[in-house]
């Protein structure tokens, strides 16, 4: 007889910070990296090893998350990577030699991660269905490693581990992400072949004679998972964000830097090689920090119109190109697209727009009546006013548009062809790693 297994996951400082693909907050916290902390607990406490590889073997599990946002800080850490260890004979004590290093000291990316609450209901669960008959003594056991497990991130984001047999229950307003081999979201996940890659880099580990040893694990198995919101009183939490990203194309900048000044110009572009297209959305990060903290673009989300492998755009630093991927491929955008679904009365533009003061009337009455609301008031003005925006050209006639609706929109506000953001929203993206 087939039992489900869940493991749960409290975050008792409200945080859970940890890298994904792109660099960005990893949200939900991915099944790999819970099975691969299990791993270490295990092996260090040498008990409960066969029980926890048993779970390499399993199906992806479902997972369910609490509300959530985003974390960022603006410094890094510097760590001692792979430094040479002393073993001169004139010196009783080892020494770490930063002068014939294996590798240069590394600087940690700036330490991103996601908000959770600390009450009752505010719990991480992986649900692994078909787990199989599951005794007591495995339960005693599985549970014992668990709660050895410290963090799943970083050490700034401790967790605690319960396991329950069975599928425990999430509540109604927790999102869900179900394993589908057509879904736009790409999850880490375990696997025979990961659990060999892990063994064997802790062997490497084991034998290196290097501080802070860290090889690279070159087995990293995914799986698709549909992504499913869910409904909260009369607050849409982003269940049509699956339905936005559905069919939708991500052509993304390969180029280190594209300006966010530059988005228009890229929009515009974009829009006459694809012909008519539903609706696009410029996907705006920053780089570098301080003064030379740039705004960037990062993508352009579009849905609708002709489909192009690669695209090239004229920019003010040069020709840039844009290559056609899924969705599903940068980690951050379902956290953006919640973001854009989650409502509001006051909306606003990421970038300038064409709307002129005699037309803009007539653009707003069309993009609210288009999500189900009605317009109360719209503004232009040439400040963004998001957490991330272009500035309107003071030699251009674009400028922003800021509108107070009633009602709750029943999608995202599209002005023209390019979404907009309820005010106040956290729709960027963030930096790329070192590593790209």
């Amino acid at each position: 007889m087939m039992v489900a297994l869940t493991i749960e996951a409290r975050f008792p400082m409200g945080e859970f910070n940890a890298h994904g693909a792109d660099g960005g907050p990893e949200w939900p916290p991915a099944p790999a990296r819970l099975l691969s902390a299990l791993l270490a607990a295990a092996h260090r406490g040498a008990v409960g090893i066969a029980q926890v590889e048993s779970l390499f073997s399993l199906a992806p599990p479902v997972v369910t998350t609490p509300a959530s946002g985003a974390r960022d800080v603006g410094f890094r850490r510097w760590v001692p990577a792979n430094d040479n260890v002393d073993l001169s004979d004139d010196d009783p004590c080892w020494d770490v030699s930063p002068t014939y290093s294996f590798m240069e000291n590394v600087s940690k990316a700036p330490e991103r991660g996601t908000l959770v609450g600390t009450g009752q209901d505010d719990v991480v669960r992986w649900v692994f269905p078909d787990h199989g008959p599951v005794g007591e003594d495995d339960m005693r056991i599985l549970q014992e490693v668990a709660s050895r497990v410290e963090y799943l991130g970083r050490p700034t984001s401790p967790v605690v581990l319960t396991v329950v047999r069975g599928e425990a229950e999430a509540p109604a307003d927790h999102e869900r992400w179900e394993p589908d081999s057509h879904g736009p979201v790409e999850l880490r996940v375990g696997s025979p072949e990961l659990l060999r890659a892990l063994n064997d880099r802790e062997e490497q580990r084991r034998r290196s004679r290097f501080t802070g040893a860290h090889p690279s694990l070159a087995v990293r198995p995914t799986a698709r998972y549909q992504w499913d919101g869910a409904v909260a009183g009369d607050v849409v939490v982003p269940r049509l964000a699956r339905r936005l990203l559905e069919g939708a194309v991500l052509y993304r900048v390969r180029e280190a830097h594209v300006l966010a000044a530059d988005a228009p110009l890229v929009l515009g572009q974009v829009r006459d090689a694809l012909g008519r297209v539903e609706w696009m959305l410029p996907v705006l990060g920053a780089d570098g920090r301080g003064r030379d903290r740039l705004q960037v673009l990062r993508a352009v989300l579009v849905r609708g119109g002709e489909r192009a492998s690669v695209l090239s755009v004229a920019t003010r630093g040069g020709v840039a190109r844009m290559g056609a991927a899924e969705p599903g491929s940068m980690t951050s955008l379902p956290r953006v697209m919640r973001a854009l679904c989650s409502g509001g009365e006051r909306w606003t533009t990421l970038v300038p727009t064409d709307v002129d003061r005699d037309r803009l009337e007539e653009a707003v009455i069309a993009a609210a009546a288009r999500s189900g609301c009605r317009v109360l008031e719209a503004v232009l003005h040439d400040d963004p006013v998001g957490e991330i925006g272009v500035p309107a050209d003071e030699l251009g006639t674009s400028r922003h548009v800021t509108m107070v609706v009633k009602g709750s929109p029943s999608t995202p506000l599209v002005l023209g062809d390019v979404m907009m953001m309820p005010v106040g929203a956290a729709v960027a993206v963030n930096p790329r790693r070192p590593s790209g």
